[in-house]
Order: structure tokens, then sequence, then C-alpha cells
């Protein structure tokens, strides 16, 4: 099968970077990135759901460097080994299919309690935990619906749309050795809690990778 993956257009990545600085600023804890995919086929296959996921983990390794340069230059007693991040093992990384049925439009999901995602209180399906875990960060923030919302559409997560999701990760508190592959998920398995999908969008033609990991 071909498949390109392609940078989003100027328009599309401005709104995407206008939504990262904006969920920074509510202290919600997601990362994502975003490619048209141009496919002939209708679809895509792991592979692809793979290769995005490796684009992901080098834009945060990259973002990462980035801050641990400006931390050395603030303290240059630091030294250049001593990162935040670890090598990623994606080539290992385990999918598996996620629950798509339980994707709803955000304006009729029902409003979400303030509680970690690895209790055992945590919502039925895997779209109400995404939602939780989105509006309710570790920190004394909450994320305003819309903006988990905005999120949903810019990645492609919309009911009726035929969407393929992929889990890459899976329930840190029933099966933390799936997220293994990555040094990055360690802290969320203290408290918080652990995301990380890919998401294609056949009608938007665009395939999304999302992720999130942190603990208070």
């Amino acid at each position: 099968m071909s498949v390109q993956l392609l940078p989003q257009s100027l328009e599309l990545e401005s709104v995407t970077d206008s939504l990262r600085l904006r969920m920074k600023a509510a202290g919600c804890e997601f990362y994502f990135t975003v490619r048209q995919c141009l496919t002939a086929a209708g679809s895509v296959d792991e592979v692809h759901h793979r290769s995005l996921l490796e684009a992901l983990f080098s834009e945060l390794q990259a973002m990462a460097d980035r801050g641990w340069q400006w931390q050395m230059a603030k303290h240059p007693h630091l030294k250049a080994g001593q990162r935040s991040m670890g090598p990623e093992d994606v080539f290992n990384a385990s999918a598996m299919p996620w629950d798509t049925v339980s994707v709803v439009e955000v304006c009729v999901a029902e409003p979400v309690c303030r509680t970690s995602p690895l209790r055992k209180s945590e919502p039925p399906n895997g779209f109400q935990r995404l939602s939780q875990a989105f509006q309710n960060p570790p920190s004394s923030l909450r994320c305003p619906p819309e903006l988990f919302s905005e999120f949903c559409t810019v990645v492609g997560l919309l009911p009726d749309h035929d969407i393929e999701v992929l889990d890459w990760v899976g329930d840190p508190f029933m099966e933390p050795e799936r997220s293994n592959w990555s040094k990055y998920f360690e802290d969320g398995k203290e408290w918080w809690g652990i995301w990380c999908l890919t998401v294609w969008n056949p009608r938007h033609q665009t395939l999304a990778a999302l992720v999130a990991s942190s603990t208070d």
C-alpha cells in the first residue's frame, strides 16, 4: 500500500500550534501531532501508525533537548547527558484496537469528576477516560470542555467518521508492561496515568498521534 504522510497545510498547522499553546496554558498534559495522508485505498496500516508514533517521539525529544539546553545555560554544572527522556523502542510497542464505538460528540458527553485515571472508579469506556484525563490534569487547573472538543476535531477523534484508533500502552494499572518501550511513561504510572493513541480519520485523510504521562 502506498501512503504518503505529509505535513499539514500552513493554515491547519497554525490551528494546531494555537491549540497546543492553549492546552499548555490550561495545564493539559497531552501532546499531539497530525499528518495529512494521501491514500487511494482509503485506509492505512499499522506501519503508518507506527511511523507517526516515531515522529511524535522525535518531536518530544527535540523539545526536551531544547529545554535541557536552556537549563544548562542557566546552570553550567549540568551535564549534556542528563536528560529526562531516554530512547524509545517504538518497534517493539504493541498496538491494540481501541473501542471507537464509545467516541461521541463532546457536547453530549457526561461531565467528568476529578479522579485519577488509575483508580477503580474510572469511567467505563476509553473515550470517557480520555475526556477525564484531558480535562482533569494533575495540576489544580481544569481544561474547559470546549478545549477538549477542539482537540478531538483536530486529531480526528470524531463519531461517524469510520475512524481507526490504536492504543499503544493500554491500562497502566492492569498491564504496566505494555508501556515499557519508553521511559516517558514511567511518571504517569505513579498516579495520574498514561496515554498513547494513534488516530486515522479517513474522511479528513489525517493520521494523528497523541500522548500523555504525568504525576503529581
